[in-house]
């Protein structure tokens, strides 16, 4: 491995780079073409890699019997190849098979030796050729105009169409920074995953730019987010029930996603995207989405929506988004900042870990300040499940 270089963000997420593409070749000889860079992802039973270069990935189960690690492809890779970046392989009570006692049938595991795959972050996710990538004569490129640039990269918005049989309508794509690619994929095939319910915001397919790189093309939100509304146009007026249509909305998207247990960690007035004259909302950002894996206790969402056991590094859960939603409901109901704006990040999230800060209380009806109470209450287990949020938003709106 001296040519190779390895990173790693989490405990079982790794990049290699290297220029030693015969020793990529040596060790994967799934890799059939010229390779500089992988992603690998490694549990006890997956293995994954993806080019970022050309946007196609391919996944693997193995098992693990002796010595060797048993690709469903039919290529057997040396187990030392998974130590050497951190796979989680409990060889304690394995050994290595004698020269002797090796036949054709020793790299065949048992249907009982094989055990089911430990649930990741990406379970559930397609492979990136799943999503259609879209030709270069459906976009309008010369009437793109950018809606905005941060960190992560470029939003513009653009001219769509399905094909040259069908008219152009408004689109946005997002394009990322080169080193925050793997993020945009993996936001694309979530957003693919809910592309037919109706408060998730849909996508059209991939697209290759001249000037960008790979984007993800979606459908334009004409009327901005919840935060735009709430905050910086103040001469749009609401009522009670566009409140509660809106949650009811919010409390739908959520709850397929906790029936698929699934989490979205993320969930703020931000992400809340309008349309069809502020009537219709649908969630956005993906990039925190996650499926419900060991070990969640990584600090992920925003400190104002953040749930207090997730600061606190704790063991959390669905509930988590349902803190956020809370929160969400508080700021829509008060159209106001839930706390102290001078207050620093640091000191925002000490206090609602450990002191119960929350919101101040608003002069409205008790059964909608009990409510998101509830939602926001310390102990994840008294808060209601998307379930309850979906059926009290339905009764609220009716």
């Amino acid at each position: 491995f001296q040519n190779a270089t390895v990173t790693s963000s989490s405990p079982s997420r790794f990049l290699i780079s290297s220029p030693d593409l015969e020793f990529l070749r040596s060790v994967l000889p799934v890799l059939l073409f010229p390779v500089c860079f992988l992603q690998l992802e490694c549990t006890l039973y997956h293995f994954h890699y993806f080019h970022c270069e050309t946007g196609r990935e391919k996944e693997y189960t193995y098992t693990y019997t002796h010595n060797t690690c048993h690709l469903s492809a039919g290529v057997a890779v040396h187990r030392q190849f998974f130590h050497c970046f951190g796979s989680k392989m409990d060889t304690s009570s394995h050994s290595k098979p004698s020269s002797s006692s090796a036949s054709p049938s020793s790299h065949s595991p048992s249907p009982a030796s094989v055990a089911a795959p430990r649930k990741t972050r990406d379970s559930g996710l397609c492979m990136t050729q799943d999503i259609p990538e879209i030709p270069a004569h459906c976009i309008d490129n010369l009437n793109s105009h950018q809606l905005g640039k941060g960190t992560y990269g470029v939003v513009e918005k653009t001219r769509y169409r399905r094909s040259r049989n069908h008219e152009y309508k408004p689109a946005a794509i997002k394009y990322s920074s080169p080193i925050h690619l793997n993020t945009l994929i993996r936001e694309a095939k979530v957003m693919w995953a809910f592309r037919d319910d109706t408060n998730i915001r849909k996508i059209y397919g991939l697209y290759r730019c001249p000037r960008h790189g790979q984007g993800v093309v979606m459908e334009y939100m004409d009327c901005g987010s919840m935060a735009e509304l709430i905050y910086d146009r103040k001469s749009v007026d609401y009522t009670i029930d566009h409140v509660a249509s809106w949650l009811f909305q919010l409390a739908s998207a959520v709850h397929t996603f906790h029936s698929n247990d699934q989490v979205h960690r993320d969930l703020k007035l931000q992400n809340m995207l309008l349309c069809d004259r502020y009537r219709t909302m649908k969630l956005c950002d993906f990039g925190t989405f996650t499926t419900m894996h060991q070990s969640m206790t990584s600090n992920r969402g925003t400190p104002i929506t953040m749930a207090p056991e997730v600061f606190r590094c704790e063991d959390y859960n669905t509930k988590s988004d349902i803190c956020s939603i809370g929160i969400i409901m508080w700021q829509i109901i008060a159209r106001n900042h839930p706390y102290n704006r001078n207050l620093s990040v640091p000191g925002l999230l000490y206090n609602v870990a450990t002191a119960s800060l929350r919101p101040p209380d608003l002069e409205c009806n008790p059964i909608l300040s009990g409510f998101y109470k509830r939602c926001w209450h310390d102990d994840p287990d008294t808060r209601p499940t998307a379930a309850e949020s979906l059926e009290y938003f339905g009764l609220l709106k009716t």
